[in-house]
Protein backbone atom coordinates (compact mmCIF):
# COMPACT_ATOMS: atom_id res chain seq x y z
CA UNK A 1 0.00 0.00 0.00
CA UNK A 2 1.33 3.59 -1.00
CA UNK A 3 1.97 6.02 1.47
CA UNK A 4 -0.68 8.27 0.28
CA UNK A 5 -3.25 5.20 0.80
CA UNK A 6 -2.43 4.12 3.88
CA UNK A 7 -2.86 8.29 5.29
CA UNK A 8 -6.18 7.82 3.62
CA UNK A 9 -7.33 4.82 5.06
CA UNK A 10 -6.05 5.94 8.28
CA UNK A 11 -7.65 9.12 8.23
CA UNK A 12 -10.77 7.18 7.61
CA UNK A 13 -10.22 5.47 10.49
CA UNK A 14 -10.40 8.92 12.24
CA UNK A 15 -6.75 9.83 13.03
CA UNK A 16 -6.13 13.52 13.08
CA UNK A 17 -3.33 14.24 10.09
CA UNK A 18 -0.52 14.45 13.36
CA UNK A 19 -1.74 11.20 14.90
CA UNK A 20 -0.96 9.94 11.61
CA UNK A 21 2.17 11.74 11.29
CA UNK A 22 3.45 9.97 14.47
CA UNK A 23 2.03 6.65 13.88
CA UNK A 24 4.19 6.40 10.46
CA UNK A 25 7.24 6.92 12.45
CA UNK A 26 6.36 3.98 15.19
CA UNK A 27 5.11 2.32 12.27
CA UNK A 28 8.71 2.41 9.54
CA UNK A 29 10.97 1.22 12.95
CA UNK A 30 8.76 -1.10 14.34
CA UNK A 31 9.15 1.11 18.06
CA UNK A 32 10.25 4.89 18.99
CA UNK A 33 10.73 6.80 21.59
CA UNK A 34 8.77 9.63 22.87
CA UNK A 35 11.24 11.33 21.58
CA UNK A 36 11.88 10.68 18.35
CA UNK A 37 8.16 10.60 17.33
CA UNK A 38 8.61 14.77 18.44
CA UNK A 39 11.16 15.52 16.27
CA UNK A 40 10.47 13.21 12.99
CA UNK A 41 6.70 13.95 13.39
CA UNK A 42 7.08 17.52 14.19
CA UNK A 43 4.92 18.07 17.82
CA UNK A 44 5.80 18.63 20.78
CA UNK A 45 7.23 15.92 23.31
CA UNK A 46 4.28 16.82 26.01
CA UNK A 47 1.66 16.39 22.79
CA UNK A 48 3.44 13.06 22.04
CA UNK A 49 2.35 11.39 25.38
CA UNK A 50 -1.85 12.17 24.04
CA UNK A 51 -1.43 10.86 20.65
CA UNK A 52 0.33 7.78 22.31
CA UNK A 53 -2.88 7.64 24.63
CA UNK A 54 -5.17 7.92 21.35
CA UNK A 55 -2.99 5.23 19.11
CA UNK A 56 -3.12 2.72 22.02
CA UNK A 57 -6.58 3.06 22.85
CA UNK A 58 -7.37 2.30 18.90
CA UNK A 59 -5.04 -0.83 19.08
CA UNK A 60 -2.39 0.62 16.66
CA UNK A 61 0.66 0.81 19.42
CA UNK A 62 1.76 -0.41 23.02
CA UNK A 63 3.14 1.97 25.49
CA UNK A 64 6.20 0.24 26.75
CA UNK A 65 6.50 2.74 30.56
CA UNK A 66 8.78 -0.25 32.04
CA UNK A 67 11.82 1.39 30.07
CA UNK A 68 13.27 4.54 29.95
CA UNK A 69 12.82 6.21 28.28
CA UNK A 70 8.73 5.05 27.71
CA UNK A 71 8.63 3.27 23.86
CA UNK A 72 6.44 3.08 21.60
CA UNK A 73 5.88 -0.39 19.51
CA UNK A 74 3.65 -0.87 16.68
CA UNK A 75 1.15 -3.56 16.72
CA UNK A 76 1.29 -5.95 13.89
CA UNK A 77 -0.96 -5.07 11.54
CA UNK A 78 -3.26 -8.00 11.98
CA UNK A 79 -3.58 -7.72 15.33
CA UNK A 80 -3.89 -3.92 14.69
CA UNK A 81 -7.02 -5.05 12.34
CA UNK A 82 -8.09 -7.06 15.06
CA UNK A 83 -8.00 -4.62 17.31
CA UNK A 84 -10.36 -2.48 15.63
CA UNK A 85 -12.50 -5.35 14.75
CA UNK A 86 -13.17 -6.08 18.12
CA UNK A 87 -13.56 -2.61 19.29
CA UNK A 88 -16.43 -2.28 16.10
CA UNK A 89 -18.21 -5.20 17.68
CA UNK A 90 -18.12 -4.08 21.32
CA UNK A 91 -19.67 -0.64 19.73
CA UNK A 92 -22.45 -2.35 18.08
CA UNK A 93 -23.42 -4.55 21.33
CA UNK A 94 -23.33 -1.05 23.17
CA UNK A 95 -25.14 0.62 20.64
CA UNK A 96 -28.07 -1.75 20.68
CA UNK A 97 -28.40 -0.82 24.31
CA UNK A 98 -30.26 1.46 26.39
CA UNK A 99 -27.70 4.46 27.27
CA UNK A 100 -28.65 4.93 30.50
CA UNK A 101 -28.82 1.56 31.55
CA UNK A 102 -25.04 1.16 31.04
CA UNK A 103 -24.01 1.60 34.74
CA UNK A 104 -21.11 -0.56 34.11
CA UNK A 105 -19.40 2.38 32.36
CA UNK A 106 -18.29 3.77 35.10
CA UNK A 107 -16.95 0.49 37.07
CA UNK A 108 -13.38 0.32 37.42
CA UNK A 109 -10.52 2.37 37.56
CA UNK A 110 -9.09 3.84 34.83
CA UNK A 111 -5.73 5.75 34.19
CA UNK A 112 -5.77 8.38 31.84
CA UNK A 113 -2.92 10.45 30.19
CA UNK A 114 -4.49 11.64 27.04
CA UNK A 115 -5.87 14.92 28.07
CA UNK A 116 -7.98 14.67 25.04
CA UNK A 117 -9.69 11.80 27.05
CA UNK A 118 -9.92 13.58 30.50
CA UNK A 119 -11.84 16.25 28.96
CA UNK A 120 -14.42 13.20 26.93
CA UNK A 121 -14.68 11.38 30.27
CA UNK A 122 -15.41 15.02 31.77
CA UNK A 123 -18.10 15.68 29.53
CA UNK A 124 -19.96 11.91 29.86
CA UNK A 125 -20.40 12.20 33.62
CA UNK A 126 -21.89 16.05 32.93
CA UNK A 127 -24.20 14.34 30.11
CA UNK A 128 -25.03 11.28 32.41
CA UNK A 129 -25.61 14.11 35.88
CA UNK A 130 -29.41 12.99 37.07
CA UNK A 131 -28.94 15.33 40.44
CA UNK A 132 -25.85 16.72 41.35
CA UNK A 133 -22.00 17.76 39.81
CA UNK A 134 -18.85 19.01 41.85
CA UNK A 135 -16.50 20.08 39.76
CA UNK A 136 -12.87 21.83 40.63
CA UNK A 137 -11.84 22.80 37.14
CA UNK A 138 -9.17 25.11 35.25
CA UNK A 139 -11.09 28.47 34.31
CA UNK A 140 -9.86 27.42 30.23
CA UNK A 141 -11.84 24.75 30.49
CA UNK A 142 -15.33 26.91 31.19
CA UNK A 143 -15.59 27.19 27.39
CA UNK A 144 -15.97 23.36 26.33
CA UNK A 145 -17.40 22.76 29.59
CA UNK A 146 -20.81 25.78 29.28
CA UNK A 147 -23.21 23.93 26.80
CA UNK A 148 -23.12 20.71 28.71
CA UNK A 149 -23.73 22.44 32.43
CA UNK A 150 -26.39 24.86 30.78
CA UNK A 151 -28.31 22.01 29.59
CA UNK A 152 -27.43 19.83 33.37
CA UNK A 153 -28.84 22.47 35.00
CA UNK A 154 -32.07 22.74 32.99
CA UNK A 155 -32.95 19.05 33.73
CA UNK A 156 -32.61 19.82 37.26
CA UNK A 157 -29.34 19.48 38.32
CA UNK A 158 -27.65 21.22 41.58
CA UNK A 159 -24.43 22.60 40.29
CA UNK A 160 -21.07 23.52 42.55
CA UNK A 161 -18.41 24.52 40.65
CA UNK A 162 -15.17 25.99 41.25
CA UNK A 163 -12.98 27.61 38.69
CA UNK A 164 -9.05 27.77 39.36
CA UNK A 165 -5.89 28.96 37.36
CA UNK A 166 -6.04 30.74 34.69
CA UNK A 167 -7.96 33.91 35.43
CA UNK A 168 -11.24 32.52 36.64
CA UNK A 169 -12.55 35.75 37.08
CA UNK A 170 -12.24 36.18 33.55
CA UNK A 171 -13.60 32.95 32.39
CA UNK A 172 -16.35 33.94 34.91
CA UNK A 173 -16.95 37.37 32.91
CA UNK A 174 -17.39 36.15 29.80
CA UNK A 175 -19.80 32.92 30.95
CA UNK A 176 -22.77 34.93 32.35
CA UNK A 177 -25.57 34.95 33.97
CA UNK A 178 -23.91 32.08 35.55
CA UNK A 179 -27.18 30.95 36.92
CA UNK A 180 -27.74 29.48 33.63
CA UNK A 181 -24.99 26.78 34.25
CA UNK A 182 -24.26 26.57 37.95
CA UNK A 183 -25.64 26.66 41.22
CA UNK A 184 -22.71 28.36 42.76
CA UNK A 185 -19.71 29.20 41.75
CA UNK A 186 -16.18 30.06 43.51
CA UNK A 187 -13.25 31.35 41.66
CA UNK A 188 -9.34 30.69 43.24
CA UNK A 189 -6.45 31.56 41.36
CA UNK A 190 -4.92 28.13 42.73
CA UNK A 191 -4.04 24.92 40.95
CA UNK A 192 -5.51 22.03 42.89
CA UNK A 193 -6.77 18.82 41.33
CA UNK A 194 -9.06 18.67 38.41
CA UNK A 195 -11.79 17.08 40.36
CA UNK A 196 -15.37 16.29 38.48
CA UNK A 197 -18.01 14.60 40.59
CA UNK A 198 -21.56 13.37 39.08
CA UNK A 199 -24.34 12.13 41.42
CA UNK A 200 -21.76 11.02 44.43
CA UNK A 201 -21.11 7.93 42.57
CA UNK A 202 -18.52 8.59 40.06
CA UNK A 203 -16.16 10.83 38.39
CA UNK A 204 -12.78 12.23 37.14
CA UNK A 205 -9.98 13.81 39.06
CA UNK A 206 -6.23 14.27 38.03
CA UNK A 207 -3.30 16.55 37.84
CA UNK A 208 -4.31 20.28 36.92
CA UNK A 209 -1.32 20.91 34.52
CA UNK A 210 -3.09 18.05 32.33
CA UNK A 211 -5.69 20.63 30.78
CA UNK A 212 -3.87 23.77 31.10
CA UNK A 213 -0.87 25.16 28.62
CA UNK A 214 2.87 23.53 29.90
CA UNK A 215 2.12 20.51 30.66
CA UNK A 216 5.14 18.39 30.76
CA UNK A 217 3.59 15.06 29.08
CA UNK A 218 3.98 12.84 32.54
CA UNK A 219 0.74 13.88 34.30
CA UNK A 220 -2.27 11.39 34.52
CA UNK A 221 -5.73 11.42 35.96
CA UNK A 222 -8.02 8.77 36.79
CA UNK A 223 -11.75 8.08 36.14
CA UNK A 224 -13.40 5.86 38.75
CA UNK A 225 -17.38 4.83 38.85
CA UNK A 226 -17.03 3.16 43.22
CA UNK A 227 -19.57 5.93 45.25
CA UNK A 228 -16.65 5.00 48.30
CA UNK A 229 -14.24 6.63 46.08
CA UNK A 230 -16.38 9.42 45.16
CA UNK A 231 -16.38 9.90 48.45
CA UNK A 232 -13.20 9.94 50.19
CA UNK A 233 -11.95 12.69 46.61
CA UNK A 234 -15.43 15.02 47.57
CA UNK A 235 -14.72 14.97 51.53
CA UNK A 236 -10.90 15.85 50.38
CA UNK A 237 -12.29 18.50 48.19
CA UNK A 238 -14.52 20.19 50.30
CA UNK A 239 -12.00 20.47 53.03
CA UNK A 240 -8.93 21.47 51.67
CA UNK A 241 -9.96 23.02 47.98
CA UNK A 242 -13.31 24.47 48.08
CA UNK A 243 -12.84 26.70 51.01
CA UNK A 244 -9.85 28.57 49.91
CA UNK A 245 -12.05 30.09 46.77
CA UNK A 246 -14.47 33.05 46.89
CA UNK A 247 -18.14 32.83 46.35
CA UNK A 248 -18.79 34.71 43.42
CA UNK A 249 -22.39 33.32 41.87
CA UNK A 250 -24.94 31.66 43.62
CA UNK A 251 -28.68 30.93 41.44
CA UNK A 252 -31.85 31.56 42.92
CA UNK A 253 -33.39 29.00 44.78
CA UNK A 254 -35.72 26.80 43.31
CA UNK A 255 -39.89 27.84 43.45
CA UNK A 256 -41.26 26.29 46.44
CA UNK A 257 -42.71 23.64 47.03
CA UNK A 258 -40.23 22.00 45.22
CA UNK A 259 -38.38 17.58 46.21
CA UNK A 260 -34.80 16.76 45.85
CA UNK A 261 -33.81 13.66 45.38
CA UNK A 262 -30.93 14.26 46.84
CA UNK A 263 -31.10 15.67 50.43
CA UNK A 264 -27.85 17.55 50.29
CA UNK A 265 -29.55 19.68 47.15
CA UNK A 266 -32.26 20.23 49.74
CA UNK A 267 -29.93 21.21 52.42
CA UNK A 268 -28.01 23.93 49.80
CA UNK A 269 -31.57 25.09 48.91
CA UNK A 270 -32.70 25.54 52.57
CA UNK A 271 -29.42 27.52 53.41
CA UNK A 272 -30.20 29.84 50.40
CA UNK A 273 -33.82 30.77 51.27
CA UNK A 274 -33.18 31.13 55.01
CA UNK A 275 -30.56 33.27 54.66
CA UNK A 276 -33.19 35.46 52.23
CA UNK A 277 -35.36 35.47 55.49
CA UNK A 278 -38.07 32.18 54.00
CA UNK A 279 -39.23 30.08 56.54
CA UNK A 280 -39.48 26.22 55.95
CA UNK A 281 -40.98 23.46 56.48
CA UNK A 282 -39.74 19.87 55.61
CA UNK A 283 -41.43 16.51 54.38
CA UNK A 284 -39.48 13.87 55.33
CA UNK A 285 -38.90 10.35 55.85
CA UNK A 286 -36.94 9.76 58.40
CA UNK A 287 -34.90 7.01 58.81
CA UNK A 288 -33.11 5.89 62.31
CA UNK A 289 -29.06 5.40 61.21
CA UNK A 290 -29.08 3.03 64.30
CA UNK A 291 -32.06 0.51 64.23
CA UNK A 292 -32.95 1.38 60.66
CA UNK A 293 -36.73 2.39 61.73
CA UNK A 294 -38.04 4.74 59.19
CA UNK A 295 -40.94 7.14 59.85
CA UNK A 296 -42.86 9.69 58.06
CA UNK A 297 -42.45 13.10 59.42
CA UNK A 298 -44.87 16.25 57.52
CA UNK A 299 -44.98 19.67 58.07
CA UNK A 300 -41.21 19.98 60.01
CA UNK A 301 -40.14 22.88 60.96
CA UNK A 302 -36.67 23.59 59.62
CA UNK A 303 -35.08 25.66 62.73
CA UNK A 304 -31.10 25.18 61.47
CA UNK A 305 -29.19 24.41 58.33
CA UNK A 306 -25.76 22.56 58.36
CA UNK A 307 -23.56 23.15 55.31
CA UNK A 308 -20.23 24.63 53.85
CA UNK A 309 -21.29 24.39 49.87
CA UNK A 310 -22.83 27.90 50.23
CA UNK A 311 -22.15 30.84 52.40
CA UNK A 312 -22.90 31.72 55.31
CA UNK A 313 -21.34 28.53 55.87
CA UNK A 314 -21.92 27.05 59.73
CA UNK A 315 -20.53 23.33 59.57
CA UNK A 316 -18.68 21.75 62.26
CA UNK A 317 -16.51 19.74 59.82
CA UNK A 318 -17.00 20.08 55.87
CA UNK A 319 -19.14 17.41 54.73
CA UNK A 320 -21.46 18.09 57.10
CA UNK A 321 -25.04 18.65 55.33
CA UNK A 322 -28.00 18.51 57.41
CA UNK A 323 -30.83 19.79 58.67
CA UNK A 324 -32.48 20.44 62.26
CA UNK A 325 -36.08 19.87 61.96
CA UNK A 326 -38.86 20.49 64.71
CA UNK A 327 -40.84 17.22 65.06
CA UNK A 328 -43.82 16.08 67.59
CA UNK A 329 -40.78 14.35 69.30
CA UNK A 330 -38.84 17.46 69.62
CA UNK A 331 -35.87 18.60 67.47
CA UNK A 332 -34.04 16.03 65.47
CA UNK A 333 -30.29 16.11 62.94
CA UNK A 334 -31.14 14.82 60.00
CA UNK A 335 -27.87 14.36 57.06
CA UNK A 336 -28.72 12.23 54.13
CA UNK A 337 -28.23 9.17 52.82
CA UNK A 338 -25.73 8.55 49.84
CA UNK A 339 -23.68 5.50 48.33
CA UNK A 340 -19.98 6.85 48.85
CA UNK A 341 -21.00 8.05 52.59
CA UNK A 342 -24.22 8.53 54.51
CA UNK A 343 -25.15 10.12 57.82
CA UNK A 344 -22.68 8.83 60.57
CA UNK A 345 -22.96 12.24 62.36
CA UNK A 346 -26.14 12.58 62.51
CA UNK A 347 -29.30 10.49 64.59
CA UNK A 348 -31.41 10.11 61.66
CA UNK A 349 -30.88 10.25 57.89
CA UNK A 350 -33.16 10.97 55.10
CA UNK A 351 -32.68 9.87 50.81
CA UNK A 352 -34.91 13.13 49.84
CA UNK A 353 -36.73 16.09 51.20
CA UNK A 354 -39.61 18.08 50.15
CA UNK A 355 -39.69 21.90 51.19
CA UNK A 356 -42.06 24.44 51.16
CA UNK A 357 -42.82 28.06 52.79
CA UNK A 358 -44.12 28.04 56.27
CA UNK A 359 -46.28 31.13 55.24
CA UNK A 360 -47.87 28.59 52.71
CA UNK A 361 -50.68 26.37 52.48
CA UNK A 362 -50.15 22.52 51.31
Amino acid sequence: MSSDRLRDALADLGLSRTEIDAYLVVLEGGEATMRTVSERADVSQSYVYEIAGELADRGLVTVDESVTPTVLRARAPAEAVEALSTRLSAFERAASERYAESSREDAGFETIRSARTVRRRIQHQLERANTELYLVVPASELADLHEPLVAARKRGVTTYCMLTDPEPETALADHQPAADWATVVRTWEGTPPVLVLRDGTAGVMGAHGLLTPGSDGLQHAVAFGQPEVAGAFYGSSLGNVWPMGVESAVADPPELPARFDLFRSGVTTSAIHVDAGTELLADVTLVDAETGDERPVSGARVTDVRQSLVEPTNAAFPIESALQLETDAGTVSVGGISEGFGAYHEPFAASSVTLRRADESR
